[in-house]
């Protein structure tokens, strides 16, 4: 299990914030930003409009091709949400994540961003690998990016 996490200061309001954090659409530009790529993932809501516990979210590559499917596991409007997903239909590299995104007033017009991400790999040979190579430094920078995408889009 690897976990990294990062924050952000954001002269916004967290009211602004979560508006903007709360939409598939802004997954989806957080997701190509921990990528360091552009346009290279989509995140497609499955069902209703409505986000909330339970709403389901397909992470896929710009062709199409499933990578994992988020769910909604904590949602909290205007303080937190989280995100659970994984890929178990690989025998090489199964996992299961959860990113977490926590709001913090500091003050009327600036809100810190905490992001968090738990990694769990199913197979222990790529745990293992994990903690040889710099898995957690590239999440870690992963991480900045999206919380600065994030920064620059509010």
């Amino acid at each position: 299990m690897r976990k990294m996490e990062s924050a952000i200061v954001i002269q916004k309001s967290p009211r602004e914030v979560w508006e903007r954090l709360r939409s598939p659409e802004c997954w989806q530009e957080l997701t190509n930003a921990f990528a360091n790529r552009h346009d290279a993932f989509r995140c497609i809501l499955v069902g209703g409009a409505d986000v909330g516990v339970g709403t389901e979210v397909d992470l896929t590559t710009a062709r199409g091709k499933p990578v994992l499917r988020w769910r909604v596991s904590e949602w909290s409007p205007l303080k937190s949400m989280e995100l659970a997903g994984g890929q178990s239909e690989s025998w090489i590299n199964p996992f299961q994540m959860m990113l977490r995104f926590q709001l913090e007033e500091l003050d009327t017009d600036t809100t810190r961003v905490t992001a968090s991400l738990v990694l769990i790999f199913l197979n222990r040979m790529l745990e293992v690998f994990s903690l040889i190579l710099p898995v957690g430094f590239m999440y870690d920078h992963g991480l900045k990016r999206s919380l600065t995408r994030l920064r620059e889009s509010v």
